[in-house]
């Protein structure tokens, strides 16, 4: 187990000596530090608590009884944040009055509490508050481990209780935040930005609502799929940064989910937005390294492909590797990635295969290791 606050660590290793009667605190906080070495986080929670219990008795309120408190309130309120509350509001208290705040300031621990108070009891209102905190919170305290994993619990809390509202705040904030810090994986990247496109399609605007008129409600179609714009934007980023493939062999699955996504979003567009459908979608960067090589269109002879009748209503996107043999058929055909699964993957894939292209005058390069992305939508 790693600490989560080794600036605070190295902080109250480094403190003067202090007066008697300040061994209680201290013993729990050595038990504490040995625990985390250990690996015990049972154990090192329980010291923490008594570390800051006792310092909360022992010392008046200063530096060292409000780094105790956000150790407290921090190694427990993964937990259990009812056991949290108590130590993060002291910490906030603490905070207020300039104390600890080198570690974590009060628009953090502001969050912190909220955070815990929805995690105990969550409703729009918890959920809501908390999630109105974060934009307050420093760049770099809102993206360390601790506030993550808050604004991760967060999260799932607004997806749980269908409150779309916080989740776009809180999974599109976390997305944003994520394409600034270097060590976040493509998958981490996706999921957050999944997230935030869910919320956006969870909350759509209303079919014929009173006093609308086919203008008004165009008008809200278009304002619903510029929502949309910030996911369409996220995955393109996500793709450039994973970059072209080797071969079909050996494709990224998180560049094929980044493309699916991607695809997906537009669909949507496309399903309010007229104007969308003419767009120019293609992928922002080549899926594989001799797909970019080839700087000519594939001439189709025949390609059909047409919408299941039974999937009718349902929008998705279908990422689809192949290759092109002597004769222009489409050989080694495999699904790298569909949305939502297992709905149109199967269906795509055997129009693919009829596909047939002129290759009188494609080289090799052409040929292999190819990607055909479909979008399929309803129009709404």
């Amino acid at each position: 187990m790693r600490s989560i606050l080794s600036a605070m660590f190295l902080t109250l290793a480094s403190m003067s000596p202090v007066e008697a009667g300040e061994t209680s605190w201290r013993e729990h906080y050595r038990a504490f530090a040995a625990a985390m070495t250990a690996g015990d986080e049972a154990a090192a929670i329980q010291h923490a608590e008594a570390a800051w219990l006792a310092a909360s008795r022992q010392r008046e309120p200063g530096e060292n009884r409000a780094l105790l408190a956000q150790n407290s309130g921090l190694m427990a309120g993964t937990s259990d944040p009812g056991a949290a509350l108590p130590a993060l509001k002291d910490a906030l208290a603490l905070s207020e009055r300039g104390f600890g705040v080198q570690n974590y300031g009060p628009d953090t621990l502001r969050f912190l509490v909220a955070e815990a108070e929805a995690a105990m009891s969550p409703s729009g209102r918890t959920i809501g508050r908390a999630a109105d905190l974060i934009p307050r919170i420093s760049l770099q305290e809102r993206t360390s481990e601790p506030i993550l994993k808050a604004r991760i619990r967060l999260r799932s809390l607004s997806e749980e209780k269908r409150q779309w509202g916080s989740l776009e705040a809180v999974a599109g904030g976390m997305s944003d935040d994520y394409a600034s810090m270097p060590d976040v994986s493509a998958q981490r990247k996706i999921e957050a930005e999944a997230l935030r496109f869910i919320a956006v399609l969870s909350d759509p605007p209303r079919d014929g609502h009173r006093g609308a008129t086919t203008m008004d409600e165009g008008r809200e179609g278009r304002r619903y799929a510029k929502r949309m714009d910030a996911s369409v934007e996220r995955f393109a980023a996500i793709q450039k940064e994973i970059g072209p493939q080797e071969s079909l062999e050996r494709f990224d699955p998180f560049l094929a989910q980044a493309m699916a996504w991607h695809t997906m979003v537009t669909a949507y567009q496309g399903s309010y937005d007229p104007d969308a459908r003419g767009r120019d979608r293609r992928m922002p960067v080549a899926p594989t390294v001799l797909q970019g090589a080839c700087k000519m269109e594939i001439p189709w002879e025949r390609q059909p492909l047409d919408f299941p009748d039974r999937m009718s209503g349902y929008n998705g996107a279908v990422v689809i590797g192949y290759h092109l043999d002597d004769d222009g058929r489409t050989t080694g055909l495999r699904i790298l990635s569909e949305l939502p699964s297992e709905r149109f993957g199967d269906a795509m894939l055997q129009q693919v295969a009829k596909w047939q292209a002129d290759v009188t005058n494609l080289s090799g390069t052409c040929m292999r290791d190819r990607t055909a992305v479909l979008s399929l939508y309803t129009i709404r």
